[in-house]
């Protein structure tokens, strides 16, 4: 019998094919209900007892119980790839956590299409991560906003594993895999927080549901359909004010509407400014872009809720060359605010990419450091501020409260960045002594901010640490990957926003 069906799908699908619906030929590319119909069976029943085979499995497993023992005690005789075990067919395999077939002779995979119904060959995606890291960091104003009109980011540095917490699986999206959004609110558009929650869940679900390699437009058309099916599901007619960028490997996929904007250019030291690609919208369309990058470039990738200017933008490109995401996010919301009527929120973001020196194709820039650090302990000085909401909003060196907020303190923060970097280490400690809120800053001589060694967090298998440890730990994995002298991001933690410089 189990030949007939082989037989009757392989006739299917050739039927299938030589009409013109580009359906893989193979003895497994069926599902329970075409392998009914290809045998003229009755589409609802599959036995007598009225019930298809999988229920009857799930159902009474003691029936399959010899089936199971003596396909595991065969496992290890037929050699089997990790996960997958024999299937009905002849020659195929079935890895049931990935529901995915493969055939032994050729190691072809297969998955099914939902969708269609239909079974499609499976893409392997590229891992770049060993010649192309990726930093990014956001940032927002929301400092005189309601709840319900604050501005919003969201940035996914793994999204392979994010989509773990929702059990898809992305093995077919090239790595590294990266998500950046900025959020903000026009007019009959959805609140922004509504965005910021839902919009990432429904491109990894809208990811994982094609298989099979992505084509550029088909990655476009995506976005928007993720875009659009937030106002069908609310009561906004216009949909979400956002912008978003995806990075797949070597490929960058932008979207935005309502006014937000993306830019993609490479910062340069010399000459005039860089000459960026912009992704823009003006009104409720959803304008899209994808952009392949080459290993002669090093790009940064900016995000804003509103249009993004010239004087910003360099502004921004220049921290972000420095391997200061954050700070270039702080810097073009700052540099934006101030030329800007009002104090409406506002939400802006920024990754830097970078090609190692194992990157074919020529010589490649300097590599970022946002790789996973040899170093087992750093020494480094800081500047403090404190922001409301930090854990201890109190200013412990001049002994009075902290009013400011979190947006204000990383602009403080930035411009002492752009001194220190024109007035070395004399400006490290004039800054320090003048702004920092930790008592370190009351140290005298060569010692001012200086906080001791920062060793690596020693963290036990499957224990999970608390926020407050977490915090911590960000900032010290940060300061393990600074050389000798440099400066480091806007760090924020529970404690406050930090610069720290690595001395030893």
């Amino acid at each position: 019998m189990a030949k007939n069906m082989c037989y009757a799908a392989q006739q299917v699908l050739h039927d299938r094919d030589r009409e013109g619906r580009g359906v893989l030929a193979c003895p497994v590319a069926m599902t329970s209900k075409q392998e009914r119909e290809a045998q003229g069976g009755n589409t609802t029943y599959w036995c007598k007892s009225g019930k298809d085979l999988w229920k009857l499995k799930s159902q009474q497993p003691h029936l399959f119980a010899r089936q199971n023992l003596n396909s595991q005690a065969d496992a290890p005789k037929r050699n089997l790839p990790a996960g997958f075990e024999e299937s009905a067919s002849s020659g195929w395999l079935y890895n049931a956590e990935r529901r995915i077939f493969m055939e032994a002779a050729t190691r072809r995979m297969l998955w099914i299409d939902q969708n269609s119904g239909l079974y499609q060959e499976l893409h392997q995606g590229q891992d770049h991560s060993g010649t192309l890291t990726l930093s990014g960091g956001a940032a927002a104003s929301n400092a005189k906003a309601t709840s319900g009109n604050q501005a919003r980011h969201v940035v996914i540095m793994d999204l392979h594993k994010a989509a773990e917490a929702f059990k898809i699986d992305l093995g077919h999206i090239d790595r590294p895999a990266a998500m950046l959004a900025v959020y903000g609110r026009a007019a009959g558009t959805v609140p922004a927080e509504v965005g910021a929650k839902v919009l990432h869940e429904r491109i990894l679900k809208r990811l994982g549901g094609f298989r099979s390699s992505w084509s550029d437009e088909a990655l476009k058309a995506a976005l928007v359909e993720c875009f659009t099916s937030i106002s069908a599901d609310s009561d906004s007619e216009k949909g979400v004010a956002a912008a978003v960028v995806l990075l797949f490997g070597a490929k960058l996929v932008a979207a935005s509407a309502h006014g937000a904007a993306c830019a993609v250019a490479e910062p340069r030291t010399e000459g005039p400014g860089a000459v960026p690609t912009f992704v823009r919208s003006e009104g409720a369309a959803v304008n899209t872009a994808c952009v392949h990058l080459h290993n002669r470039s090093a790009p940064c990738v900016l995000l804003f809720t509103e249009p993004i200017e010239d004087e910003p933008l360099q502004a921004a490109l220049l921290q972000a060359a420095k391997g200061r995401p954050r700070a270039g996010a702080v810097a073009l919301l700052h540099a934006q605010r101030s030329r800007s009527i009002g104090n409406s929120p506002k939400a802006a973001a920024c990754a830097r990419l970078a090609w190692g020196p194992d990157a074919e194709d020529g010589p490649a820039p300097k590599r970022q450091k946002v790789e996973a650090s040899s170093e087992t302990k750093v020494r480094c000085r800081q500047i403090l501020l404190k922001y409301v909401g930090c854990k201890q909003p109190v200013d412990r060196v001049r002994r009075r409260p902290v009013c400011r907020s979190l947006a204000e303190a990383e602009a403080i923060l930035l411009d002492a960045l752009v001194e220190i970097d024109a007035g070395g280490d004399a400006a490290f400690a004039q800054k320090c002594r003048a702004v920092s809120e930790c008592s370190s800053s009351l140290k005298g001589g060569d010692l001012v901010g200086d906080v001791g060694w920062l060793a690596k967090p020693q963290e036990k298998p499957g224990e999970k640490p608390t926020r407050e440890m977490a915090s911590r730990y960000s900032v010290i994995r940060a300061a393990l990957k600074l050389e000798v002298g440099e400066l480091s991001d806007i760090l924020v933690s529970d404690d406050g926003v930090h610069i720290l410089q690595r001395r030893a």
